[in-house]
């Protein structure tokens, strides 16, 4: 924390090594100073600590095309990768070598996200989500894909948007974007649900939070139909403020599932913390259930406690029959996953034939899948 409040931005720190840590910091900032205030905090804790050395090297760092604090959080997201890249951590010389040429390649990373965003220039893809007891499809859920990234997942750009701030840039167009298809001919028929991702970094950020109440407040034709999944690939800080976003989104009538659950930062005390309708329990534990015990034990304990609480769970990667069977015996609600389908287009512009596939089909104005 001594060193944050040093930095550029406050937050543009990284730990090279177990004991070395690289700061970035104004002109203003000498590293004298560094090393008294570090000495000085450290002192506080053992008196007799020895005096902390640090090393100066200034560098003129090139980020003229992004706004100073977008260069704050490009400048910390190269530290931080250097000091992963690097064995051991890395080194001054090293970093004074590497660090432009890598700093020029996020702040180009970050320009691709933002010209994605601008120009609109992604798809999203609808993958079916199954009430295991009925067959009915519940929703869909929208996932993203980046035109002329075919060398890269969705998701490694995904978390370096979550990574440099600009989370909250992507969510809001990808909200915008199924929110006109859930209008256009395609989808608008009250029996077809979606669920848009957001993540606990843009629910955390208040600029972002101030623009999603004001897309939710032109969207009261589609409470029921608008649900949100919260995905997060670094632990939320503030989960009650999150939870107080969370209750205002539910309070207008829409759905919020927690995604990812036990796995990472989506642990026990994030249910404990955030009320929400629906657990989607990790994959990891879904792909291995028929051939591991303790997979099964898991998602139990986690059906269990997901019942006490009044929340139903959704199992993600359910690939065959005997996967799906097991989940239904486990009291799990819902599924999915490639045995219900793949991620994919509306099949036409006819809401009628858009989304049958050869495993879903009408009936009664419910779309089935046929298994």
């Amino acid at each position: 924390n001594r060193l944050k409040s040093l930095s550029v931005g406050g937050d543009a720190v990284g730990q090279l090594d177990g004991g070395k840590f690289g700061v970035l910091h104004s002109a203003a900032i000498s590293a004298d100073k560094i090393s008294q205030s570090v000495t000085q905090a450290a002192q506080t804790v053992m008196p007799d600590a020895p005096p902390i050395e640090a090393k100066l090297a200034t560098l003129v760092l090139d980020v003229a095309d992004i706004p100073p604090e977008e260069a704050a959080r490009a400048l910390t997201y190269t530290l931080n990768r250097f000091a992963r890249d690097s064995e051991n951590g890395g080194d001054l010389a090293s970093l004074m070598k590497d660090l432009q040429p890598r700093l020029s390649a996020t702040v180009k990373q970050m320009n691709d996200v933002r010209q994605t965003v601008t120009t609109g220039d992604f798809n999203l893809m609808y993958q079916p989500i199954v009430d295991l007891w009925t067959n009915v499809v519940h929703h869909f859920e929208c996932l993203v894909r980046f035109k002329g990234n075919d060398n890269k997942s969705p998701y490694e750009t995904v978390a370096f948007a979550e990574d440099v701030g600009m989370a909250g840039m992507l969510d809001m167009a990808l909200l915008e974007r199924a929110i006109g298809t859930m209008r256009s001919a395609v989808a608008n028929t009250e029996s077809l649900r979606f669920a848009v991702n957001l993540s606990g970094r843009s629910l955390s950020d208040p600029a972002v939070v101030k623009r999603l109440r004001g897309i939710l407040a032109t969207t009261g034709d589609l409470r029921k139909r608008l649900v949100f999944e919260m995905t997060e690939s670094a632990e939320v800080h503030d989960l009650a403020a999150v939870n107080d976003v969370i209750q205002s989104i539910r309070n207008q009538g829409h759905e919020v599932c927690l995604d990812d659950f036990g796995a990472g930062h989506a642990a026990f005390h994030y249910l404990r913390a955030l009320k929400v309708d629906n657990v989607k329990i990790d994959g990891s534990y879904i792909k291995d259930a028929m051939r591991s015990n303790e997979d099964v034990s898991f998602i139990k304990a986690i059906v269990q406690l997901c019942t006490e609480l009044g929340v139903t769970t959704t199992a993600e990667y359910v690939e065959d029959a005997e996967t799906a069977n097991l989940l239904k015996l486990l009291k799990v609600r819902f599924g999915q996953g490639y045995f219900f389908g793949k991620p994919a287009h509306p099949a036409s512009d006819d809401i009628r034939t858009a989304w049958k596939t050869p495993m879903l089909e009408w009936r009664k104005g419910l779309l089935y899948f046929k298994g």
